[in-house]
């Protein structure tokens, strides 16, 4: 048999025998490879879609998760953000964020301005708002991961550490790490500031700061294995514990609470620092809530 004489192959996908002299389509044979083709270039085509109102969610996992979502994960991330936004919401009405073509993704956003106003001025309830998340007794929305939302029942720890770039001699940089089940977001983190007193022994950390903190944290997550603590108590406990409380492994914990310390990876004051979110408040004003600060 010649070099390129012509060899019998079994099509991966079909069972069926075909010929050639060269295997070019992948161990699939010429019907086949087609069909794939235009699975391929729909399934491109509906992530496309579909991941327009989800930029938390894809930022999220490409960088921290080392994950890319097929079309059916996106719609199950989508499935799983409704659930919690019909929830947790105010209004009665069915509020539902699905997939939007790019070009009404604007008209969703700019339709909610005037929404996040007359919630406002009825007197509906305020989300607050600090740097790195939305939060409300439910529900938190990490503001660098636009479009995200994560249940307060998912929470299950939270610790305290600095966040360097936002402490002074004056303010306490007070870098709040949230460790929860919600596969898609399973640790994110939101800061607070601190005031220092004069007469504080400790000119670095903010006593009174860091106890409002652990009372709002404590306060909003109800279903919380470990108590609300500085970084290097949950270290010890954790480290002590032969099986951890959670669903999150005892490996992976310890190096979120490093990163966390040394401000690092999802942590660093960039990560921040890196704008403001458009999705977020427009989710926030159809599921009925308002904004300390309304929008004009």
């Amino acid at each position: 048999m010649g070099l390129f004489s012509k060899k019998i192959y079994v099509c991966s996908r079909c069972g069926k025998e075909y010929e050639a002299r060269i295997d070019v389509n992948g161990g699939v044979c010429d019907e086949c490879y087609d069909i794939q083709r235009k699975e391929e270039k729909a399934e491109k085509k509906a992530i496309k879609e579909l991941e327009v109102l989800l930029p938390g969610y894809i930022n999220y996992g490409k960088n921290y998760l080392n994950k890319m979502y097929s079309s059916t994960e996106l719609n199950e991330i989508i499935a799983q953000r409704n659930a919690i936004i019909e929830r947790r919401k105010f209004t009665s009405e069915d509020v539902k964020v699905n997939s939007l073509p790019y070009t009404e993704v604007m008209s969703f956003i700019q339709k909610s301005w005037p929404i996040l106003n007359e919630n406002r001025e009825k007197g509906h309830p305020i989300v607050g708002h600090t740097l790195g998340a939305y939060y409300y007794p439910g529900f938190f929305m990490p503001e660098c991961f636009d479009g995200t939302i994560v249940d307060t029942d998912e929470v299950f720890a939270v610790f305290l550490t600095k966040l360097n770039k936002i402490s002074d001699g004056k303010n306490d940089g007070i870098l709040c790490i949230l460790l929860t089940s919600n596969q898609y977001i399973p640790v994110f983190g939101m800061a607070f500031v601190g005031k220092i007193s004069f007469f504080s022994l400790n000119k670095f950390r903010s006593k009174g700061g860091r106890e409002e903190v652990i009372e709002l944290m404590t306060s909003l997550c109800p279903k919380l294995a470990y108590p609300v603590c500085e970084a290097k108590e949950l270290k010890k406990i954790i480290k002590s514990e032969e099986v951890m409380r959670g669903k999150m492994g005892k490996d992976f914990t310890l190096r979120q609470i490093r990163d966390a310390e040394m401000n690092l990876g999802i942590f660093a004051s960039s990560v921040f620092a890196k704008g403001t979110a458009i999705i977020s408040p427009a989710i926030i004003a159809y599921m009925g809530y308002a904004l300390d600060k309304p929008n004009t």
